[in-house]
């Protein structure tokens, strides 16, 4: 690189000093007279181009490429130095000599090119040109939104035609060429990351904000209103953005995290899995009867948990690991969906994942092709960060306000966005979903709904270790809990189904978690599961406030529900009720304001109580027993007599 500085130097230093000497004359030539500082601008111009173009560190044989890097660095020469020339009050120098020297250092730049390396200009010339048509409209509808808004027409109407001319012939003419040579209006892989993809558009803005600069400073003459194009090409390179963003988000519709069946089918297998088919005809659900069981525990041991002892006694003291064929245990620590896809469906005991499954994107298709590939009660091993842990590191990493920034950053932007419909796609778009944030109720709520039973979970390094089973297939609803309005299946009049709307109090996938709730904890005194960690901080303040029932007036509505009448259950409950009180709760509709609420009762027991009572009385009475129970419920409630919870 030292070699094509030093030449690039010399080349300029020589042109320079050629126009120089047909500017002045023999008679009036020196050859270190004041101008020479403006060369010294010029080789400073020329270098720091060169280098932000890497032209210098050109890896690549491609023609066009090589020679569109010279472009770059072409135009972005006369950017730097009127960028430079303007903010430190230099002079402003010859400008025969200073166009003159870089545009002919330039084409003898071109000249050395095909001389050294046998580039053929035909070739260059010839080169198919596939231009991506929405790029370049959106490209003039933004620029010509831009003049509109600057009002371009009435700021140049003092000026005479032919000037209008040049100004527009210079702009445009920049325009195209910047653009052009950074391979803007070309098709681009959107299958790469954003930063990346978008980079080479920031180039062409880049470019053209430099070019546009140089012409108004230097040839038009900053002092006339075509200073206006400075402030015209900046606005654009900013606004232009945003299409290029949408295409690119429109060109990778399947970078969300909506729910998909489909198994993804495995394109080639290795020795590895050929030896796995091999054994798979001798396979029981009991798997006792490894013959090389043990290597397992010490593959764990001393090779893939060296490091981690505390995981693999927790995974030892849950799991038997002599109990599993080794070659039919598969473990991993990688993001990469492929290391499933390939593995044969019904093959592996044993499936373990070392890398925090934040950084799957589709990480209920990842979970389903897991199931898909283990056997019955086959066990599955992996890492989340909650969303918990993930707080606390934060607030351990960084003092106490910086943490509370960059914590409020990172739970929206990876928290929130990916759960709201019109900005999900920009989300997984951007990040391909890495480093998403899961709660813990979401996390585990996801394997259930995948086919899982959590068997034990722990806390190791900030990460929390869980170990499932595959107990069933992936549940085949279609639409669990997300946004902000859940609707809740439950019994209504009849025993039919209907779905009950409310505001989500609970994290994302909770309710697949009900029944490992109640098995650990049990039920509360007032008949809800006990230390219930599905609920959110704010849905305590809904609930406390009955605020999440508001959306049952949609119910309401719709015929579903009365205002006073019994709570609408879920199948679950329907277990706990006696049969005589079933019957008569099926006769009636349900309704928003429950009996309990009036009658003070808030357990399981009191709950059915509370019913019968009221459903008794609704026999005999039935619209004033329902003004009476309403009366009493917002008298109730009014008073914190009680509260939802």
């Amino acid at each position: 690189m030292f070699y094509k500085i030093l030449f690039d130097s010399t080349l300029y230093f020589v042109v320079f000093k050629v126009l120089q000497y047909i500017k002045r004359y023999p008679d009036q030539y020196n050859i270190f007279d004041h101008e020479t500082l403006n060369l010294s601008i010029i080789a400073f111009s020329v270098v720091i181009a060169s280098l932000l173009t890497n032209k210098y560190l050109s890896k690549t044989n491609s023609t066009s490429k090589i020679i569109s890097k010279h472009f770059r660095a072409f135009f972005l020469t006369f950017g730097i130095m009127a960028f430079y020339i303007l903010n430190t009050h230099t002079a402003i120098p010859s400008r025969f000599l200073l166009i003159g020297t870089i545009t002919i250092g330039f084409l003898l730049e071109l000249v050395t090119l095909v001389i050294i390396k046998k580039i053929r200009i035909k070739q260059v010339l010839d080169k198919s040109f596939k231009i991506n048509l929405f790029i370049f409209l959106s490209d003039i509808i933004v620029l010509s939104a831009c003049c509109y808004m600057f009002n371009i027409f009435k700021t140049f109407e003092t000026l005479t035609s032919f000037r209008k001319i040049i100004i527009a012939i210079v702009f445009s003419g920049n325009w195209f060429l910047t653009h052009f040579f950074a391979h803007r209006f070309e098709f681009h892989d959107t299958n790469t990351v954003y930063w990346k993809f978008i980079w080479k558009y920031i180039k062409g803005n880049i470019l053209f904000v430099s070019l546009t600069l140089f012409t108004v400073s230097m040839i038009i003459e900053i002092h006339s209103p075509v200073d206006i194009l400075i402030k015209i090409s900046l606005y654009y390179s900013l606004v232009n953005l945003l299409p290029i963003t949408l295409y690119y988000v429109a060109k990778n519709p399947e970078r969300t995290d909506e729910v998909k069946y489909t198994i993804g089918k495995a394109t080639e297998v290795t020795p590895v899995i050929e030896e796995v088919m091999d054994f798979r005809q001798d396979m029981k659900c009991s798997f006792s009867d490894s013959y090389i069981s043990h290597y397992l525990s010490e593959q764990l041991s001393t090779i893939y948990l060296a490091k981690f002892p505390e995981v693999y006694d927790f995974i030892k003291s849950n799991v038997d690991l002599f109990s599993f064929n080794f070659k039919r245990c598969i473990t991993i620590r990688s993001s990469d969906v492929y290391n499933v896809e390939v593995l044969p469906n019904d093959s592996i005991e044993l499936y373990m994942n070392l890398h925090e499954i934040n950084d799957i994107r589709r990480i209920n298709n990842y979970f389903i092709n897991i199931n898909s590939k283990l056997l019955n009660n086959g066990i599955f091993i992996g890492k989340v960060e909650t969303l918990s842990f993930r707080r606390e590191r934060f607030f351990k990493t960084f003092p106490l306000y910086i943490a509370v920034v960059f914590y409020l950053y990172d739970f929206f932007w990876k928290r929130v966005t990916p759960k709201l419909p019109l900005l999900k796609r920009f989300y997984f778009g951007l990040t391909k979903g890495k480093d998403r944030v899961f709660s813990l109720a979401e996390a585990l709520g996801r394997l259930y709904y995948c086919g899982f039973e959590i068997y034990n979970f722990k806390k190791i390094d900030g990460f929390l270790y869980f170990i499932a089973t595959k107990v069933k297939e992936p549940s085949s609803d279609a639409s669990p809990s997300y946004g902000p309005l859940i609707k809740l299946k439950r019994l209504g009049k009849d025993g039919k189904t209907i779905n009950i709307y409310k505001f989500r109090t609970m994290y994302p996938y909770s309710e697949y978690l009900h029944s490992f709730i109640l098995n650990q904890n049990g039920f509360s005194k007032i008949g809800k599961p006990a230390e219930d960690f599905r609920i959110t901080t704010w849905g305590k303040f809904l609930r406390k406030y009955w605020l999440d029932e508001l959306p049952q007036l949609i119910n309401l509505a719709k015929g579903d529900l009365k205002l006073v009448g019994v709570r609408p259950i879920s199948k679950r409950f329907v277990e706990e009720y006696p049969k005589d009180v079933l019957a008569m709760r099926f006769k009636n509709k349900p309704g928003c304001i429950p009996p309990y609420v009036a009658l003070l009762k808030q357990n399981i027991k009191d709950y059915i109580e509370s019913e019968k009572i009221y459903l008794l009385e609704y026999q005999r009475n039935p619209y004033l027993t329902d003004l009476k129970y309403l009366f009493k419920a917002v008298y109730n409630i009014l008073t914190n007599k009680i509260r939802s919870s």
